[in-house]
Protein backbone atom coordinates (compact mmCIF):
# COMPACT_ATOMS: atom_id res chain seq x y z
CA UNK A 1 0.00 0.00 0.00
CA UNK A 2 1.56 3.54 -0.69
CA UNK A 3 2.53 6.18 1.93
CA UNK A 4 -0.60 8.04 0.61
CA UNK A 5 -3.07 5.30 1.54
CA UNK A 6 -1.63 4.26 4.21
CA UNK A 7 -1.81 8.07 5.93
CA UNK A 8 -4.95 8.07 5.25
CA UNK A 9 -5.94 5.40 7.88
CA UNK A 10 -5.12 7.35 10.62
CA UNK A 11 -6.88 10.46 9.84
CA UNK A 12 -9.67 11.92 11.31
CA UNK A 13 -12.16 12.76 8.42
CA UNK A 14 -15.71 12.58 7.88
CA UNK A 15 -17.26 12.25 4.45
CA UNK A 16 -20.77 13.55 3.49
CA UNK A 17 -22.69 13.19 0.69
CA UNK A 18 -25.37 14.58 -0.23
CA UNK A 19 -28.23 15.47 -3.01
CA UNK A 20 -31.67 17.14 -3.19
CA UNK A 21 -33.15 13.05 -4.13
CA UNK A 22 -33.70 10.91 -2.07
CA UNK A 23 -33.82 7.84 -4.41
CA UNK A 24 -30.04 8.98 -5.22
CA UNK A 25 -29.03 8.99 -1.97
CA UNK A 26 -30.39 5.30 -1.37
CA UNK A 27 -28.78 3.89 -4.73
CA UNK A 28 -25.97 5.35 -3.30
CA UNK A 29 -25.98 4.26 0.24
CA UNK A 30 -26.57 0.63 -0.81
CA UNK A 31 -23.51 1.00 -2.23
CA UNK A 32 -23.91 -1.62 -5.05
CA UNK A 33 -22.30 -0.99 -8.83
CA UNK A 34 -22.09 -2.75 -12.36
CA UNK A 35 -18.23 -3.68 -12.44
CA UNK A 36 -17.74 -1.81 -15.68
CA UNK A 37 -18.48 1.70 -14.10
CA UNK A 38 -15.83 0.88 -12.09
CA UNK A 39 -13.06 -0.18 -13.96
CA UNK A 40 -10.90 3.16 -13.49
CA UNK A 41 -10.55 2.28 -9.28
CA UNK A 42 -7.15 0.48 -8.94
CA UNK A 43 -6.91 -3.33 -7.72
CA UNK A 44 -5.42 -2.54 -4.30
CA UNK A 45 -8.66 -0.08 -3.44
CA UNK A 46 -10.95 -2.43 -5.25
CA UNK A 47 -10.20 -4.93 -3.14
CA UNK A 48 -9.73 -3.24 0.13
CA UNK A 49 -13.11 -1.57 -0.11
CA UNK A 50 -15.14 -3.46 -2.44
CA UNK A 51 -16.69 -7.15 -2.67
CA UNK A 52 -16.95 -8.53 -6.10
CA UNK A 53 -21.22 -10.08 -6.04
CA UNK A 54 -21.18 -11.97 -9.69
CA UNK A 55 -21.17 -8.69 -12.35
CA UNK A 56 -21.39 -6.08 -9.66
CA UNK A 57 -18.71 -4.61 -6.92
CA UNK A 58 -20.29 -4.03 -3.80
CA UNK A 59 -18.75 -1.41 -0.94
CA UNK A 60 -17.84 -2.75 2.33
CA UNK A 61 -19.65 -1.75 5.09
CA UNK A 62 -16.85 -0.04 6.61
CA UNK A 63 -16.43 1.79 3.58
CA UNK A 64 -20.11 2.91 3.68
CA UNK A 65 -20.27 3.25 7.03
CA UNK A 66 -17.54 6.05 6.38
CA UNK A 67 -20.30 8.25 4.56
CA UNK A 68 -22.89 10.16 5.56
CA UNK A 69 -25.60 10.51 3.36
CA UNK A 70 -27.94 13.45 3.60
CA UNK A 71 -30.84 15.01 1.78
CA UNK A 72 -29.49 18.68 1.22
CA UNK A 73 -30.41 21.64 -1.36
CA UNK A 74 -27.93 24.08 -1.72
CA UNK A 75 -30.06 26.89 -3.23
CA UNK A 76 -32.24 26.37 0.12
CA UNK A 77 -30.47 24.41 3.09
CA UNK A 78 -28.34 26.05 5.56
CA UNK A 79 -24.05 25.17 4.13
CA UNK A 80 -22.24 22.88 6.00
CA UNK A 81 -18.79 24.62 7.28
CA UNK A 82 -15.49 23.85 8.01
CA UNK A 83 -14.79 21.63 5.10
CA UNK A 84 -11.50 20.57 3.40
CA UNK A 85 -12.93 19.68 0.12
CA UNK A 86 -16.04 20.07 -1.40
CA UNK A 87 -16.75 18.33 -4.51
CA UNK A 88 -19.59 19.10 -6.89
CA UNK A 89 -19.61 17.86 -10.30
CA UNK A 90 -22.39 19.25 -13.13
CA UNK A 91 -24.81 21.08 -10.90
CA UNK A 92 -24.04 24.30 -11.97
CA UNK A 93 -24.35 23.67 -15.47
CA UNK A 94 -28.29 23.13 -14.98
CA UNK A 95 -28.82 26.43 -13.25
CA UNK A 96 -29.15 30.05 -14.15
CA UNK A 97 -26.68 32.81 -13.81
CA UNK A 98 -28.61 34.19 -10.68
CA UNK A 99 -28.94 30.35 -9.19
CA UNK A 100 -25.32 29.71 -9.99
CA UNK A 101 -24.06 33.22 -7.75
CA UNK A 102 -26.12 32.00 -5.20
CA UNK A 103 -24.82 27.96 -5.10
CA UNK A 104 -20.76 29.34 -5.41
CA UNK A 105 -21.22 31.44 -2.43
CA UNK A 106 -22.62 28.86 -0.40
CA UNK A 107 -20.16 26.65 -1.70
CA UNK A 108 -17.44 29.14 -0.48
CA UNK A 109 -19.05 29.52 3.10
CA UNK A 110 -18.46 25.65 3.38
CA UNK A 111 -14.64 25.42 3.05
CA UNK A 112 -12.30 26.60 5.95
CA UNK A 113 -9.30 29.31 4.31
CA UNK A 114 -7.24 26.80 1.56
CA UNK A 115 -10.17 24.36 0.85
CA UNK A 116 -10.48 23.10 -2.17
CA UNK A 117 -13.75 22.95 -4.45
CA UNK A 118 -13.69 20.49 -7.21
CA UNK A 119 -16.07 21.47 -9.83
CA UNK A 120 -17.59 19.67 -13.58
CA UNK A 121 -14.92 19.97 -16.42
CA UNK A 122 -17.49 22.20 -17.90
CA UNK A 123 -18.38 24.41 -14.17
CA UNK A 124 -16.30 27.30 -13.71
CA UNK A 125 -16.25 30.05 -10.35
CA UNK A 126 -15.22 32.55 -12.86
CA UNK A 127 -17.52 35.44 -11.82
CA UNK A 128 -16.36 34.47 -8.14
CA UNK A 129 -12.43 36.00 -8.36
CA UNK A 130 -12.63 37.19 -4.61
CA UNK A 131 -13.47 33.85 -3.26
CA UNK A 132 -11.71 31.48 -5.31
CA UNK A 133 -8.15 31.05 -7.19
CA UNK A 134 -8.16 28.55 -9.90
CA UNK A 135 -5.52 25.62 -9.95
CA UNK A 136 -6.45 23.93 -12.91
CA UNK A 137 -9.55 25.36 -14.60
CA UNK A 138 -9.29 22.72 -17.12
CA UNK A 139 -10.26 20.10 -14.41
CA UNK A 140 -12.34 22.31 -12.25
CA UNK A 141 -10.36 23.00 -9.56
CA UNK A 142 -10.18 25.86 -7.59
CA UNK A 143 -8.71 26.67 -3.95
CA UNK A 144 -10.89 28.67 -1.03
CA UNK A 145 -9.53 32.01 -0.54
CA UNK A 146 -9.72 34.45 2.16
CA UNK A 147 -12.40 33.38 5.23
CA UNK A 148 -16.23 32.67 4.65
CA UNK A 149 -17.22 35.79 6.67
CA UNK A 150 -14.85 38.11 4.87
CA UNK A 151 -17.85 39.40 3.35
CA UNK A 152 -17.19 38.32 -0.39
CA UNK A 153 -20.35 37.53 -2.06
CA UNK A 154 -20.69 37.10 -6.04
Amino acid sequence: MSPTFRSLAVRNYRLFATDVRRDSLRYARAGVYPLDACAGIPEPLRERYFETRGDQLVARRTLRDAVTFAPHDLLTDPPFTQLSLVVCRNLLIYLDAEAQRHVISRLRSSLKEGGFLFLGTSESVADASPLFRSLHPRAGVFLARGTPSTGHSV
